[in-house]
């Protein structure tokens, strides 16, 4: 919200509306809650530690907010097109990817190839629980472009691997969910 708020101190533009909105949602969500005796200290140490994710998420709420408020409303943006319903986004990664034309497209890419990968993969369990795994860091860990950028980079190498018959079914749920180096 601090984030969020500087925006709109630095830019008349932005939309004073949407973070009003957002600072009730918060207050009708956070305003009774009763801590039990220490814990807020531990809640405000866990913010202070994080403050710069959490920085960046607020920013990235504001950013979405001040293009939506300030995008031209005589002439409609060509709708973008996903492998998933942007009206139902909910994370930082899915709002971004609604919000860029490449991301979106390397989305549409990627499922197009996935849907290859597990046709053709032996061991559909092994798949699936890479796949759940890749997804659930991508929704944790991925806020900002620059990191699905890395994400889908990664996951193209890992599925068109598999599209090539390497590695074997067996190895997909050993792969490590982080970025993969490319110093080979």
């Amino acid at each position: 919200m601090e984030a969020w708020q500087g925006q709109l101190n630095a830019n008349p533009a932005a939309p004073v509306d949407a973070f009003n909105a957002a600072v009730e949602d918060y207050n009708s969500r956070c305003s009774n809650f009763r801590y039990r005796i220490g814990t807020l200290e531990g809640v405000r140490s866990e913010v202070e530690a994080n403050r710069a994710v959490l920085t960046k998420q607020g920013l990235v709420r504001a950013m979405g907010a001040i293009a939506t408020a300030t995008a031209p409303t005589t002439q409609s943006a060509p709708a973008i097109k996903t492998s998933f319903d942007c009206g139902k986004a909910r994370s930082d990664a899915e709002r971004l990817i609604c919000s860029d034309v490449d991301l979106a497209a390397a989305d549409v890419s990627l499922a197009t190839l996935f849907a290859t990968a597990k046709a053709g993969v032996v061991d559909q369990a092994a798949f699936k629980e890479h796949a759940r795994v890749q997804w659930n860091y991508r929704e944790r860990s991925c806020h900002d472009r620059d990191c699905l950028v890395q994400w889908y980079a990664n996951q193209r190498q890992w599925l068109l691997a598999i599209v090539n018959g390497q590695p074997p079914a067996s190895e997909v749920r050993d792969v490590d969910p982080s970025p993969v180096s490319n110093s080979e």
